[in-house]
């Protein structure tokens, strides 16, 4: 049917790869599509698409999405009593290793205590553009 192609759209498909890598390399990890103040269960991580819009320089006359450009938020936590941040990072590894395979950038990661001792939260975040037809570029 005609009319306007808008949102595209891969959160889906790039939760569905996550999720299986780290049940193979991380199989103790929890993945959840939201992000949570703290999760229920450690380690723990969360990934979700933060920004999604229109790149506009290829936006056609037709309003039509070519391109969008995507920001996909990703937070590792661990209670561990010793090591929080080492195991944050070895879990971060594999998710950078995914992103990065993609064709994402990894554009920041912060650190971040919860305030009371209780758990460790390392986030990362992670841009492309993305066509029509779901291929990534890193820029």
């Amino acid at each position: 049917q005609g009319g306007v192609r808008v949102m595209i759209d891969i959160e889906v498909d790039v939760y569905d790869g996550l999720y299986s890598l780290l049940a193979k390399e991380c199989p103790d990890v929890f993945l959840s599509g939201e992000l949570v103040r703290a999760p229920s269960s450690f380690p723990s991580v969360t990934m979700m698409e933060a920004d999604n819009y229109v790149a506009t320089d290829t936006q056609d006359s037709g309003s039509n999405e070519n391109h969008v450009k995507v920001m996909y938020e990703v937070a590792v936590y661990s209670n561990r009593a010793t090591d929080r941040k080492s195991e944050c990072r070895s879990i971060l590894a594999v998710v950078d290793r995914y992103f990065i395979g993609l064709g994402f950038t990894r554009t920041s990661t912060n650190t971040i205590p919860d305030g009371e001792g209780k758990y460790l939260r390392v986030i990362s975040r992670y841009t492309a553009k993305v066509s029509a037809n779901h291929t990534i570029y890193r820029r």
